[in-house]
């Protein structure tokens, strides 16, 4: 005979009939919990290493020291001018580091090209000395900063790089970033303009010849012939060859109720080079510098005549222009200032 089951039996026996009952009969709340603890896990799995690495991120970077960070970046108003132009310099000081930076100051030494007019700062105080200019700013918490802003005039032409400084008592996090500079390209002064030869159109000029060379330096607004420096005047091919023959004359000399300034070079002092021919046009340049030290330059053209192969001079090659081309000379693009009623110069014939 079958062995009978024992009341044990039937109990798990009975338990299983009604956990099976269970799932016929309430199936839907099973899948519906399945699914619920799936979506769970999974979100727990894609979410926890990120909350593991942000909290190890935390904790690394409240272990670092605090430490100011000082900081300068400088611009210029203008990175093209011409000499007695105005230029101003805007500084930006910044702490981007933890701490406060204490006795903040920034140093601003200026090239020789440029020239100290003022300085101010929406911090501190700023001062000059001997074209070096020093802001003392004070303490800088951390995120404060301040503007400075320094404006020079520009005196001789060239290439100006100015360069400032920014410094405090307390260690700086990151000095790469303590100094910075600004570039200006410094053009030199263009006055009222010259007249080679004044009287003349061709400005004819004989290389054989002896003697010198009238040139007329046109005053005008802004630019006042009593103010030029008389012994840095140059003049010929590159300007910088002769110098003045006398100290000059003073006088309205076009007639227009303005001062002028009559010089004269000698002919063989101009630099001319060889290979110049009958009736080539070449560009002379008058160059020199005002009482206060602001640059200038001017240039004119003038005509060769005669027999230029007797000339002997260095090698080079001059810079030419076509017969007619006159609209290329500063001096001759005065218009009315030079011409008179028949197209010669109004005054006499120097």
């Amino acid at each position: 005979m079958p062995p009978f089951p024992t009341p044990s039996n039937v109990d798990t026996i009975r338990g299983l009939i009604r956990f099976l009952r269970t799932l016929k009969y309430r199936r839907s709340y099973l899948i519906a919990a399945l699914i619920v603890a799936s979506l769970l896990g999974g979100m727990y799995y894609s979410t926890a290493p990120r909350i593991y690495r942000a909290t190890a991120t935390l904790m690394v970077v409240s272990l670092e020291p605090e430490e100011a960070d000082l900081s300068i970046t400088k611009t210029a108003s203008d990175n093209h001018v011409l000499a007695g132009e105005h230029v101003v310099f805007t500084l930006h000081v910044l702490n981007v580091g933890l701490a406060t930076s204490t006795d903040v100051v920034v140093t601003d030494t200026l090239p020789s090209r440029l020239a100290f007019v003022s300085a101010e700062s929406t911090l501190g105080t700023c001062s000059e000395s001997g074209g070096v200019v020093t802001c003392e700013i004070g303490d800088l918490g951390a995120g404060e900063g301040a503007e400075i802003t320094v404006e020079v005039e520009a005196l001789r032409s060239g290439m100006a790089v100015n360069t400032a400084e920014v410094s405090g008592n307390d260690a700086d996090a990151d000095d790469s970033d303590n100094s910075d500079s600004a570039s200006v390209d410094i053009s030199a002064l263009s006055g009222s303009g010259i007249d080679i030869k004044p009287g003349s159109d061709r400005n004819p000029l004989n290389l054989n010849g002896r003697g010198v060379v009238p040139v007329l330096l046109f005053g005008g607004d802004g630019f006042d012939v009593h103010d030029v420096d008389i012994s840095t005047l140059r003049f010929g091919f590159d300007g910088d060859e002769a110098r003045p023959a006398h100290g000059g004359h003073i006088g309205d000399l076009s007639g227009d109720g303005i001062d002028d300034l009559m010089l004269h070079f000698r002919r063989d002092m101009l630099g001319m080079p060889q290979g110049l021919s009958k009736r080539d046009i070449v560009t002379l340049t008058l160059t020199g510098e005002m009482t206060d030290g602001t640059e200038f330059q001017e240039e004119d053209f003038v005509t060769i005549v005669g027999n230029p192969s007797k000339f002997q001079n260095s090698e080079g090659g001059p810079e030419l222009f076509s017969p007619g081309a006159k609209g290329k000379s500063k001096g001759k693009s005065k218009g009315p200032k030079n011409k008179g009623p028949k197209g010669k110069g109004r005054g006499p014939r120097w």
